[in-house]
């Protein structure tokens, strides 16, 4: 689906729910965590399944544990959220599997309920590949980009907070009066740092 930048992502994912196939998985980034959209994509036909991290914040109530690090959920939906999606239920359930990664802990929910078609070592280990390929992804805008910082706020307050975490590696090091270095070792040079065009 492809449209102006000025459209929520969210809005080009609900679009996808009608001509996602049967007997299929999306994995998703947890910024599309909502209710409303996971519950739509799973029952607007048949065996279509959802998988993404757990967003940090997000409250469930434990229905009963399936194995180790592996439990059966539910989420309560919000009033808006029943309202914008009329067929959204007052809990949905999911599950929930817990995991620790190269130290840190891990967390996934997914609508793959049913511990013995899915086994919880074969979802996990599935959500790994989708996350070396966001890491593809990433290098490849970064490489576009010419490694040049992009400004990832969206408010006043926090691109001032992004540019003065920048502004020091612009700054000569005072100890020669010479360039210090910036992202990657080249030499720091602000306008550059942060792609914008020299006066």
């Amino acid at each position: 689906v492809m449209e102006s930048c000025a459209v929520n992502e969210m809005v080009l994912a609900e679009q996808l729910v009608a001509h996602t196939p049967d007997h299929s998985l999306t994995l998703f980034d947890k910024g599309f965590y909502s209710l409303g959209l996971l519950h739509a994509w799973q029952t607007t036909g048949s065996e279509r399944h959802w998988l993404l991290p757990l967003k940090k914040g997000t409250q469930y109530e434990v229905v009963r544990k399936l194995g180790r690090q592996d439990a059966l959920v539910l989420l309560k939906t919000s009033p808006q959220a029943r309202k914008k999606w009329p067929h959204l239920p007052d809990t949905v359930e999911a599950r929930l599997l817990t995991r620790t990664i190269n130290g840190k802990e891990r967390q996934v929910l997914t609508s793959m309920v049913d511990p013995m078609r899915f086994p919880g070592a074969d979802i996990v280990e599935l959500y790994s590949y989708r996350w070396e390929i966001e890491l593809g992804y990433r290098e490849m805008k970064h490489s576009l980009q010419q490694h040049r910082l992009t400004l990832r706020s969206k408010k006043a307050a926090g691109i001032r907070q992004e540019l003065c975490g920048v502004q020091p590696a612009a700054q000569p090091d005072g100890k020669d009066g010479g360039e210090s270095e910036g992202i990657h070792g080249e030499p720091a040079e602000f306008s550059h740092g942060i792609g914008v065009p020299h006066p």
